[in-house]
């Protein structure tokens, strides 16, 4: 398996928006309400809400390819969840997401093992991720991956609030 990472510019903004909308819609379209889902994915993935979070100076997007086809990306972002107990400065993975028939071949644990290389590079000390609380395979994921619970936190999905677990490594 042919595996490349490389950071996303705004020049891959089209390719990003229709990753995004992709991976979301096979993560979560079955388990969450159709029309809070649909208010989500259009306002979340829009090509200028994305444009915006590409060029926000406190976050970076990363894309995963094998060989050749675009299959997963991550956002990692160092400007939230300091208010939490974990050690400092922490690097919260906002997003990691794969097409759905990739799961299941070990990429979310190489995407792991990089954004932890990356985060000790630049001197974070944590990484924080939010998990939906409705997804117990994610959960159990993160605790094989040495995260634990360190709190809740509001989470907008349309008009609904979800109170989703906050989790934590230390590096």
């Amino acid at each position: 398996m042919n595996i490349e990472i490389f950071k996303f510019d705004t020049n891959h903004l089209t390719e990003l928006t229709a990753l995004s909308r992709q991976t979301f819609m096979d993560g979560f379209e079955k388990t969450t309400h159709p029309v809070q889902f649909q208010k989500y994915v259009a306002k979340a993935f829009a090509p200028e809400t994305l444009l915006e979070e590409l060029m926000h100076p406190q976050a970076v997007f990363y894309g995963l390819r094998v060989s050749g086809a675009l299959v997963g990306y991550w956002k990692l972002r160092w400007d939230r969840y300091q208010d939490f107990d974990a050690a400092k400065p922490m690097l919260e993975l906002q997003r990691i997401y794969f097409l759905e028939k990739y799961w299941g071949q070990g990429l979310g644990q190489k995407a792991l093992r990089w954004i932890e290389d990356f985060a000790r590079t630049q001197s974070f000390k944590s990484i924080v991720l939010l998990a939906f609380s409705e997804n117990p395979a994610a959960r159990r994921f993160y605790f094989r991956e040495a995260y634990h619970d360190i709190g809740r936190a509001a989470f907008q999905f349309g008009d609904e609030i979800h109170n989703d677990y906050v989790m934590c490594k230390n590096l």
